[in-house]
């Protein structure tokens, strides 16, 4: 039955206060945007990491995904995705979960909790949780399969973006589960979310199908529930028995599927001409040369469905002739059994629903594989992944959907099982009359000879006393009893200050040296960075570990904090300095020149410069001023050549090196000077580019010459020592070069600089 719901929803009263409220972190601080694509940066576990109640640091894997830089103030949802133990005997109580369909002993898969970022350094997180002393509450465990009765656990951590207001251009996407990341859409938003007609798109973005492989037969019967998954070495001679259980919240199997849409069939790049394309992914490539299992207890082939997974479809006979479908994946509803050549539930076993009573944010289960001797086709679908919904009001009209992806078919094999559905946690107020419709379905099984089980329904988790106007035109009526306990409406988390943050980097106008064309060729092109515009180009570097304060005007300390890796920083002002004049402080190094200054010069207003990295402010009670943008430059540097001697009759090439920091002009002045001795003749000559392609200059003064920030510019000196000359004799030469920034809000202008060498005859 198709369990697609188009509803129509009532707008209620929100609450200011709740009993317990969510965590805070900067409420709207991504401001009113229009998005499409990811929106969410996703982070995986390390290998066998664990996370204990209380801990506040993290530490997380190098392979991050999806978009949106780390900085403090950050909100991050941790999750556990993975883990569950099951019962492994070969037998009809294979896959069971002995506890709540959600997880055993120390693990529990579906738990997850909100922290705030509070800084980053690489791979090292600190954070604030709700828990035991600013900690998180749970305990999360990631682990490769060392032992033949355990499987794959992995928890990740997800940045979720805090927007004020937030309207779709396309739809939001979540980037598939991969095995260690991926597969959550979520959202936090502090006022409305529109979904203006598109999707928050998780279909089959959760847990993978198994892949089916072609496979003669081997010491197996139609009777096992578990049975090892074929190497590398015996894949390739078709040794093996059974199809491929799915993925799920017990583990992954070693063989697993991914599809994927080729949009550009015969040339034609219309969506609706796409096709699925398969790849098939070793995910154990050395199980083969280690002790480790092949993903689940005892093996990751055959009937048996391990939790939410499907299982794989049987081998009804020994050499592989007579094949079965796999099993579909599970979500709020079992999936059902994959069939043979007369439609009877000899293949494999459908994975296990999750409770619903579970407040958990569980992927649906990936369907199993049909099994094949020969021919293609059979590998099992994706289960759908997560969207999470925090926001003050949601509004329609607009799709979310979380369904499992079909099984794939096969003509004279085992097709594939359908994946289950994933998890939707909506909590907001709805919009009067808006239609939004919610799709939770299983993926259908595959078609073919011996057709694949479909996946099992997805579940809706509401929260805070959501009203359905019209229940009627519901399909599924497990949407209204899928209440969360606690879970309140709208956003019951907003500032009770000020919160501050902004981006601090050099506004130099850079380009890359390996990328754009040469500096010559630059002059005038637009492929070059804008400097000084308060606007950071792609090169243009940002600003790490800069101290950033914010004070009163006598210079009382109000809070303080230095800048991320990313140049970005955060502040936090409490409310009793509502209505107060402050001053925003950027400790600003020698050297160095604040650019975007102008009191009405946005992104900076209404912030007032004062010189000197001061810019004053009134604060304000539950107010956000995000994005402001600070632009320095530093001045540049000029280096003499190495202190030398010289001998009669010689010529001497004195080399010295410019080096800008910003996108401006400079021009060069030449003095030299010789005393006590004569008839030593010395010319001047730049090299702009410094290739060794000299210009002889008449004037001892040069034309103004484009520079581009950290590529130098060089000037020689030649000098010709006469025969004979005396030893007395010193000849003093000095390089002094003028700066010139144009169009600065400050018509800022750098003192010329000079550098200077003395030489001399050997005594």
């Amino acid at each position: 039955m198709h369990r697609s719901a188009a509803l129509v929803l009532l707008l209620f009263c929100i609450s200011a206060f709740a009993e317990a409220a969510e965590l805070c972190a900067f409420p709207g601080r991504d401001g009113d945007r229009q998005l499409r694509g990811e929106v969410n940066r996703w982070l995986p576990s390390p290998d066998n990491a664990v996370l204990e109640p209380g801990a506040r640091t993290i530490m997380v894997a190098a392979e991050w995904r999806g978009r949106g830089a780390l900085q403090s103030g950050d909100l991050l949802l941790l999750i556990q995705m993975q883990g569950a133990d099951i019962e492994t005997a070969n037998n009809s109580a294979y896959g069971a979960v002995s506890v709540d369909g959600a997880g055993t002993g120390d693990v529990a898969v579906g738990h997850f909790e909100f922290v705030r970022l509070e800084s980053v350094q690489d791979l090292t997180l600190q954070v604030r949780g709700a828990g035991a002393n600013g900690g998180i509450s749970r305990r999360y465990i990631s682990r490769d399969p060392r032992e033949p009765d355990k499987g794959v656990a992995r928890w990740q951590v997800v940045r979720v973006p805090q927007f004020e207001n937030l309207t779709l251009s396309d739809d939001l996407l979540a980037l598939p589960w991969n095995g260690r990341s991926g597969g959550v859409l979520a959202l936090d938003v502090r006022r409305e979310l529109r979904l203006n007609g598109f999707t928050l798109n998780a279909h089959g973005g959760g847990f993978r199908g198994g892949a089916a492989l072609s496979l003669t037969g081997a010491l197996g019967d139609e009777h096992d529930y578990r049975y090892r998954a074929p190497s590398n070495s015996e894949l390739a001679v078709g040794f093996g028995q059974h199809g491929s259980k799915g993925e799920g919240i017990a583990g992954t199997p070693r063989w697993v599927a991914v599809e994927h849409l080729d949009t550009a069939v015969n040339g034609d790049t219309d969506a609706s001409a796409a096709v699925a394309k398969w790849r098939v992914l070793d995910t154990r490539p050395q199980a083969e040369k280690s002790s480790r299992s092949d993903g689940y207890p005892d093996g990751s082939m055959a009937k048996g469905a391990p939790g939410n997974a499907g299982g794989g479809g049987s081998s009804l006979s020994a050499d592989n002739k007579q094949s079965s479908g796999g099993g579909g994946g599970a979500g709020g509803e079992r999936g059902s059994a994959g069939r043979d050549s007369a439609n009877k539930p000899r293949g494999g076993l459908g994975g296990a629903a999750v409770s619903a009573e579970n407040a958990r944010l569980i992927a649906g289960g990936g369907g199993g594989a049909g099994t094949r001797r020969k021919g293609i086709g059979g590998n099992g679908g994706a289960g759908g992944g997560i969207v999470f919904v925090r926001a003050g009001i949601l509004n329609g009209p607009g799709k979310i959907d979380v369904s499992g992806a079909a099984g794939e078919r096969s003509v004279d094999a085992g097709a594939g099982g359908g994946g289950g559905g994933g998890s939707l946690w909506i909590q907001s107020a709805f919009g009067d009359s808006a239609e939004i419709v919610l799709s939770l379905d299983g993926g259908r099984g595959g078609l073919g000879s011996a057709p694949g089980g479909s996946g099992g329904d997805g579940r809706v988790l509401f929260g805070g006393g959501v009203t359905i106007q019209a229940p009627t035109a519901i399909t599924n009526d497990r949407l209204m009893r899928d209440s969360v306990e606690g879970a309140a409406a709208g956003y019951v988390c907003r500032p009770s200050g000020m919160l501050i943050s902004g981006t601090l980097f050099e506004d130099n106008g850079a380009v890359s040296s390996r990328d754009e064309p040469s500096r010559r060729a630059q002059k005038g092109s637009v492929d070059a960075g804008i400097a000084h515009d308060g606007r950071r180009q792609r090169y243009e570097k940002a600003l790490q570990g800069w101290p950033v304060s914010v004070q009163t005007p006598e210079g009382e300390l109000v809070a303080q904090t230095t800048t991320s890796v990313s140049g970005q920083f955060s502040l936090e002002l409490s409310e009793q300095w509502a209505g107060k004049a402050l001053v925003l402080l950027v400790s600003i190094k020698p050297r160095w020149h604040a650019v975007v200054a102008k009191a009405n010069d946005l992104p900076m207003a209404p912030f007032v410069y004062e010189g000197k990295g001061r810019w004053a402010f009134n604060a304000q009670k539950e107010y956000l001023q995000d994005g402001l943008v600070l632009g320095l430059v530093r001045q540049p540097d000029i280096e003499a050549p190495a202190l030398r001697t010289v001998q009669p009759s010689s010529t001497q090439l004195f080399l010295f090196r410019y080096t800008p920091h910003t996108q401006s002009r400079a021009r060069f002045r030449y003095r030299g000077e010789l005393s006590g001795a004569s008839n030593w003749t010395h010319a001047f000559f730049l090299d702009p580019d410094c290739d060794n392609t000299s210009d002889y200059v008449d004037k001892y003064i040069t034309g103004w010459v484009p520079v581009q920030a950290e590529q130098p510019v060089c000037v020689r000196v030649r000098v010709d020592v006469p025969k004979g000359a005396s030893q007395t004799g010193v000849f003093s030469m000095q390089i002094d070069a003028e700066t010139q920034l144009e169009n600065t809000p400050l018509n800022l202008q750098f003192a010329p600089i000079k550098a200077a060498i003395d030489v001399s005859l050997p005594r």
